[in-house]
């Protein structure tokens, strides 16, 4: 590192005749310069050189550390030393950055905390060996470690300082810790207390106990000299059971996998069933652990329990041994209804007593009637004295009686009444028992005791329906049965006729089967059934036949088996139709094409649409016919012909269509029909009955609005709702529409990530509640590249749920323009062509020139096209030679571009 006056080098003057000076010595003056100190490799804290601190540090434990100690990890050289090693205290350390745990001024902890910021070198603290002022300098620096820390840690990051310069490089201190773990101990208290302690808190006789890990620690506070978090474990069960999580531990003892409870967990302790002990029972005991060293010493824990008032129990059911006949009182005494269903009390009623006084202050309520005429309770065996259940007289004690009477003339098992128990606290119990007696007795079968099993109608106009009701029939055979007062009738023939009620066919039923009628066999009370004679039948002619049935036998027969008849006279029956159930399906500008069989007994919901009927027509053979009385609205057409106008008929195998009002929806008034028969002279039904044609309009849309929000190039979502919000649509379904998505008008359109593509999209995407949409616009268009519109995004249509479909709109989105980059997509060099320029000449260069130079596009404009005028060229890197800013070189190259990439801001622009 020599400086002052060097020789250089040696010159000799020689002419162009060859000959030769003397020799001289050129001389160079060299000044003196600061050399930056440099730092080697760094030892580990503590050392065995000027550190007295020898091995590892203890856990948990700060440490000072000197100047000199620091030094004697830090070596450092600096050429400008007398060989290049710096006098004692000559090197200062800048502290760049703490790395672990916390760093102090001085010797503890006391210090001001060091704290580096990269962004303020001025006032990073220095570690001197003299003459430190405590605020930006010390001797030493503390340092305390991670709490529980172990092995190597880099205490701070240092920089070497000679008074002038600091070292390029920087040096990690580091610090050993040994690693070494104590268990955790119980405190003083608990110790002195022989390793017991009593909750503060208790629970109730068969209760249950949350205790929280913070309950335990309050209780016994350990310590750990590691200052590790302390958790519990349940070692051992003392009495009633413990449940952690979803695990109970019911076994009293030592538990073989002691379970854990840590900070937030906590369990549940219950104690045994009905033992108290206000004092404290033995509930468990505990250990401690900070889970790498456990503490063996178990702690007792007692809980206080206090006792309570007991429900009391009763068993869900009984049946009385003893049977009673129909219609007459069963007498149950009080002794023998809780003997029977174990009532039980912990208090009151104990197992260990005896069972003829256990129950003597014990109450029973009767909560209910089940099945039955009446019960009645009283303090004597006589049923006639008994007052009957109300609710101030259902509680019943030691000399009650209750009497039930079952339901008349019934036999069976029932279940009679139902009943809870009271203690002499009135705590009553959790479980309603049920009560049921056997009645014995047999079933009494219906009788008709009318003379004549026969219910006529008289004369009856051949084909014409004729209604019978339940009271009719009933009235005409006088039903009786002298144990039951619901009787039936029930079909078991049926003949010359069809049966009706309630619009289903009735059915004969095999009576002779003793089993329970189906229901369409069954007329019951308040019922009628309308019967449709054959169409052939002249004459006397029995329709149907029926026997009673009292829910467990039918009337006898042929004694007690009716039948209901009338004598027909010839003559042709209008055919019925009373109703023609409407048509649906069909949309707005739609046509309703529907066959014979169509009209006629098509389902609706389940139910033919007319109820077209003719006594007369040769069934399965149809005959009958639908005339059109008058055409409301709309065009009809029979078998693809021509419209045509009022009468028409429909026959069987035809097919007609209909064509609703041009812009008609809703329920339309079609036409009027009749039923016509196929006799020699025709008859019509009664009334025209107009058909009615539910047609849906077309959805509409109630506004559109363009969406907002939009930038450049960027994805734009859109959500149903939004969708809906944009541009909702009216309709007469009141259901939510669905969008179709029938063109993408421009950018890319994508469902989820599915794209959608095509000017025309076929089939539609729908768009429903819950999808997302997202478009991007095509690249570098926004609305003023659009003459300052919305782009259009794509084309929807709306559809509801009968298909209907609305008018297209296009969906458009205002999207805001963002800058874009100007881009230099070709370079050409017009001086390679001439030849290049004059060696050692310079070149004056304009901003036209490297105008042609380049093809510049900026997206910003029209198709990317600018002019010169619009841009600007900055000067990056000057490469080779020197480039100057104007048109000449100035004084002192005081112009001279030299470009510096970390200060984009000050490049010259051209």
């Amino acid at each position: 590192m020599d400086n002052g006056l060097k020789d250089a080098f040696t010159i000799r003057l020689k002419d162009d005749a060859g000959a030769m000076s003397a020799t001289r010595t050129v001389k160079v003056n060299i000044a003196a310069v600061n050399n930056l100190p440099v730092m080697g490799t760094a030892g580990t804290f503590p050392n065995t050189g000027a550190n007295p601190v020898t091995g590892p540090l203890a856990k948990n434990v700060g440490v000072a550390m000197s100047y000199d100690q620091l030094a004697g990890i830090l070596p450092v050289t600096d050429a400008d030393a007398t060989g290049g090693t710096p006098a004692a205290g000559d090197i200062t350390y800048r502290i760049e950055s703490v790395n672990s745990g916390l760093l102090f001024m001085g010797t503890s902890d006391s210090g001001a905390s060091i704290t580096p910021s990269q962004a303020d070198f001025a006032n990073m603290k220095r570690v001197v060996k003299t003459g430190a002022n405590g605020t930006s300098t010390t001797n030493s620096v503390y340092w305390k470690p991670p709490v529980n820390g172990s092995g190597t840690f880099s205490v701070m990051t240092v920089r070497a300082f000679d008074g002038t310069d600091y070292s390029a490089n920087v040096r990690e201190v580091l610090v050993t810790i040994a690693s070494s773990n104590a268990a955790p101990v119980w405190s003083t208290a608990v110790l002195n207390a022989n390793r017991e302690i009593t909750l503060g808190s208790g629970t109730t006789q068969n209760g249950a106990l949350p205790i929280s890990y913070d309950t335990l620690l309050a209780a016994t506070n350990p310590t750990d000299a590691d200052g590790n978090v302390v958790s519990f474990r349940l070692s051992t069960l003392s009495s009633g059971t413990l449940t952690v999580g979803s695990t109970l531990y019911n076994t009293v003892g030592a538990v073989a996998t002691p379970p854990s409870i840590g900070p937030g967990e906590s369990f549940i302790w219950r104690p045994a069933t009905n033992v108290v002990g206000t004092a404290g029972l033995n509930a468990f005991k505990i250990t401690v652990t900070d889970t790498n060293s456990n503490n063996p010493d178990e702690v007792l824990v007692k809980v206080p329990v206090s006792g309570v008032n007991q429900a009391p129990t009763i068993n869900a059911a009984w049946t009385v041994a003893a049977s009673t006949s129909r219609n007459n009182f069963k007498t149950l005494t009080f002794q023998e209804i809780a003997q029977n269903l174990g009532v039980l009390d912990f208090e009151d009623a104990n197992a260990s007593v005896d069972v003829s006084t256990r129950f003597n202050t014990m109450k029973l309520r009767i909560e209910s009637l089940v099945v039955g005429q009446e019960i009645r309770i009283g303090t004597t065996n006589s049923a006639a004295s008994a007052a009957p259940l109300d609710n101030s007289n259902r509680l019943i004690s030691s000399s009650n009686y209750v009497f039930w009477k079952p339901p008349a003339n019934q036999s069976g098992t029932f279940e009679a009444f139902r009943v809870t128990a009271v203690d002499t606290g009135n705590v009553t119990s959790a479980q309603m028992a049920t009560v049921s007696i056997t009645v014995s007795g047999t079933n009494a079968l219906p009788t008709m005791n009318a003379a004549s099993k026969v219910y006529d109608f008289g004369t009856s106009t051949q084909g014409v329906p004729l209604t019978v009701t339940y009271a009719q029939l009933a009235n005409a055979l006088q039903p009786v049965d002298s144990d039951n007062n619901f009787l039936s009738f029930v079909v078991t023939s049926i003949t010359d006729s069809t049966l009706k009620k309630g619009g289903v066919n009735m059915v004969a039923f095999n009576a002779g089967t003793g089993s329970t009628p189906t229901t369409d066999a069954v007329i019951s009370l308040n019922e009628s059934v309308v019967i449709y004679p054959t169409a052939t039948g002249v004459g006397n002619t029995a329709f149907f036949k029926v026997r009673l049935w009292d829910g467990e036998g039918y009337s006898a027969s042929p004694a007690d088996e009716a039948t209901i008849q009338a004598n027909l006279t010839a003559f042709n029956q209008r055919p019925v139709l009373t109703y023609v159930k409407p048509f649906g399906g069909i949309t707005e500008g739609g046509d309703l094409v529907f066959s014979y069989n169509d009209f006629r007994s098509g389902l609706v919901n389940g139910v033919a649409r007319t109820n077209a009927f003719d006594a007369e027509e040769p069934l399965p053979t149809t005959e009958l016919k639908f005339r059109v009385k008058s055409i409301l609205s709309g065009n009809l057409f029979i078998n693809g012909g021509a419209a045509i106008a009022a009468p028409a008929d429909l026959a069987p195998g035809a097919t007609w269509k209909w064509t609703p009002p041009s812009g008609a929806s809703g329920a339309i008034n079609a036409f009027t029909v009749v039923a016509l028969d196929n006799a020699v002279t025709p008859a019509e039904s009664d009334t025209p009955i107009t058909v009615v044609v539910n047609v849906g309009s077309k959805p509409t849309f109630a506004s559109t609005t363009a969406f907002a929000g939009g930038s450049e190039d960027i994805p734009y979502t859109i959500t149903y709702n939004t969708l809906a919000a944009n541009y909702p649509g009216n309709d007469d379904q009141g259901t939510p529409l669905t969008y179709e998505i029938t063109g993408v008008s421009g950018g890319q359109l994508f469902k989820g990530v599915t794209e959608i593509t095509g000017a025309s999209v076929s089939p539609a995407v729908a768009v429903r509640p819950g999808d997302v949409l997202t478009w991007i616009p095509a690249a570098y268009s926004n609305n003023i590249s659009n003459g300052g519109t919305a782009l259009s995004a794509f084309k929807i249509k709306l559809l509801d749920d009968s298909g209907n479909r609305s008018s297209e709109e296009t969906v458009k989105v205002n999207v805001a323009s963002v800058n874009n980059p100007p881009i230099v997509q070709n370079v050409i060099n017009p001086y390679a062509a001439s030849g290049g320029v004059t060696k050692n000449t310079g070149k004056l260069i304009t901003h036209s020139e490297i105008w042609d130079m380049l093809t510049v596009k900026d997206y910003d404009f029209a198709s990317g096209n600018t002019t010169d005028s619009n841009v600007s060229f900055r000067i990056e890197v000057v490469p080779t030679g020197k480039l100057y800013l104007g048109s000449s070189v100035a004084s002192g190259e005081t112009n001279r571009i030299q470009p510096t990439q970390a200060n984009t801001a000050t490049m010259p622009m051209l």
